[in-house]
């Protein structure tokens, strides 16, 4: 029996003070491995934490240690989208990335089982899995949650904006309030719409928020690009806020994170040129990054779901880098 076994995520997400070799590839084991996570709190360990244990077999386990951060409650959460095969989870995980997201991109197409693979990966490694359905139907998102037991939710439609849209914030709270009842072990993630830099005076982001809060465990800004007509079709993609490349308001994101009591992802446009900033402005509780870490086509343009490897290690590098950002906050 081959089988990963790794210590509780919570305590270790964003620990970017761990000293580790490159994980052993998980190539080999994707279609045959039988994986087992043990939720464990790390115990002492020569002077050090016992962060993974990579077993092939009874007989072969390698182990790894890093030391404690400071305080693992202020380890900065990296989030990584859009991750839809195995093989990019793969390389995602051994770069020392968090979160991974993935995306359902349709409700007529629901079971994937390629995806599906990619979720129990990133779980049996010990690393969070946030899954976007593309559609806002209770019993849909039931198939989804029921099918792919990721350990978050993300929902990111664009939200009602002083009548502008036809989005209802009280059918997407209801939603959200069911899946808190019935899914009690998922976490869920709520995208708050932020303008681009002074272009924010129509988007009421704050009284989003406070709408959300009660139910949501983390905010996700993002950027909403503000067309003077069709606002919901003028984004990537039609009746969702993100991926859009740009940049959202960091002042209007730093407001959001000073007056939740939740975690904040910052979000929108963010790479590894720019995320250091982003984090000096905000102080967020993590940073998340998509297009920008995506590889790109021969006119520039960057290709969907297909990441550029060089580029999430520049982000991760360059977001846990030292001197560049304030602890996040405590919640």
């Amino acid at each position: 029996m081959i089988r990963i076994i790794s210590t509780s995520n919570a305590a270790f997400e964003g620990a970017g003070t761990a000293t580790l070799k490159p994980l052993p590839s998980l190539r080999r084991l994707r279609n045959k491995a039988e994986y087992v996570r043990e939720r464990s709190k790390c115990q002492p360990n020569s002077g050090a934490l016992t962060y993974f244990y990579y077993c092939i077999n009874a007989h072969h386990c390698t182990r790894r240690t890093c030391a404690a951060p400071p305080s693992w409650t202020k380890a900065l959460i990296v989030q990584i989208y859009e991750i839809q095969t195995p093989a990019e989870a793969e390389f995602l995980i051994e770069d020392g990335v968090d979160h991974i997201g993935s995306v359902v991109l349709s409700a007529r197409d629901w079971k994937d089982e390629k995806l599906l693979e990619t979720v129990r990966l990133v779980q049996a490694a010990g690393k969070i899995s946030s899954l976007i359905p593309l559609f806002s139907n209770i019993d849909d998102i039931r198939h989804v949650l029921d099918y792919y037991r990721p350990d978050i939710v993300h929902f990111c439609e664009i939200l009602a904006l002083d009548g502008r849209e036809k989005g209802n914030c009280r059918d997407l709270l209801a939603v959200q309030k069911i899946i808190r009842q019935d899914y009690p072990g998922v976490r869920i993630m709520r995208s708050i719409p932020i303008g681009p830099q002074g272009q924010t005076d129509t988007i009421p982001t704050l009284a989003l928020a406070a709408q959300f809060e009660a139910s949501s465990d983390y905010f996700l800004t993002d950027t909403l690009l503000l067309p003077e007509t069709n606002l919901s079709a003028a984004q990537p993609v039609d009746g969702f806020v993100g991926i859009t490349g740009q940049p959202c308001d960091w002042q209007i994101a730093r407001a959001l994170v000073d007056h939740s009591r939740i975690p904040v992802i910052l979000a929108g446009g963010l790479s590894p040129e720019n995320v250091c900033a982003g984090i000096a402005m905000v102080a967020p509780a993590g940073v998340d990054s998509c297009t920008a870490t995506n590889q790109r086509d021969a006119a520039g343009h960057p290709i969907r779901s297909r990441k550029d490897r060089a580029r999430v290690r520049e982000f991760v590098r360059a977001a846990r880098g030292g001197g560049c950002h304030p602890s996040p906050r405590e919640y």
